[in-house]
């Protein structure tokens, strides 16, 4: 799932997450959010499955390719949007 944008002060922003940015040529791609939780997530519906069964103020420990490298990224989920 490719992070296209990061909501101000929204739990991904939060996260540290990285969305679409404006280069020279075009756009820069964000993160890409490959799983959460260890399972996998190939379209943003499973993703949002994962964050909506989750109480608020849990916790979806995200696996993120950023820049070629998989990184985890920890997201407190607020009830709200991610």
């Amino acid at each position: 799932v490719i992070v296209g944008r990061v909501a101000r002060g929204g739990a991904a922003e939060r996260a540290g997450l990285r969305g679409l940015t404006r280069a020279p040529r075009g756009w820069a791609l964000g993160d890409v959010i490959l799983s959460a939780n260890g399972v996998a997530v190939k379209d943003i519906d499973r993703l949002l499955d994962l964050a909506e069964t989750a109480p608020p103020g849990a916790r979806l420990q995200l696996e993120v390719l950023r820049e070629g490298r998989k990184i985890q990224v920890s997201l407190e989920l607020g009830g709200g949007r991610i």
